[in-house]
């Protein structure tokens, strides 16, 4: 994917890796192993967008655990280039669906952004058609009897 003017995908080419935050409080969409590696529906959705963006999926992605009084400050202080599972309950974030379980799962990132948006919705629809979003609901969300659909 040809990525165009966005100054956070620039960011994160440049630093040569994707910084993800991710909600402690929701362990069956991500977890931690004992040997400290993110295992999780979660953590497939942001390898597989590190991998779109040009990255290595298994060694350019970092994520961050954060607790929900974290959320919104990591996205908007830029501690982290995308949140997943989170809500853009205030004007400075933006969300993007990538799941619908029982409720709608998100990413959130900085809504002075729109490019990074608009390649975010295009990596999703992308993943949806090549059947890794798929795979990743399959592994992780299906074993745990989780219904979702994109």
């Amino acid at each position: 994917m040809e990525l165009g003017s966005s100054p956070t995908l620039t960011a994160i080419k440049q630093r040569k890796r994707l910084l993800v935050g991710v909600r402690a409080d929701q362990p069956e969409f991500v977890t931690r192993d004992p040997a400290g590696g993110y295992r999780g529906f979660d953590v497939d959705v942001a390898r597989d967008i590190a991998r779109r963006i040009g990255l290595d999926p298994s060694t350019q992605v970092q994520f961050r655990r954060l607790p929900p009084t974290l959320l919104r400050d990591a996205v908007a202080a830029g501690n982290v280039d995308v949140l997943l599972g989170g809500t853009a309950d205030v004007p400075q974030l933006a969300q993007i669906p990538y799941a619908v379980t029982d409720t709608e799962r998100n990413l959130v990132i900085k809504a002075d952004d729109p490019k990074l948006a608009d390649e975010l919705r295009g990596m999703l629809r992308a993943a949806v058609a090549d059947g890794t979003w798929q795979r990743a609901h399959d592994q992780n969300l299906a074993p745990q009897g989780i219904s979702a659909h994109p």
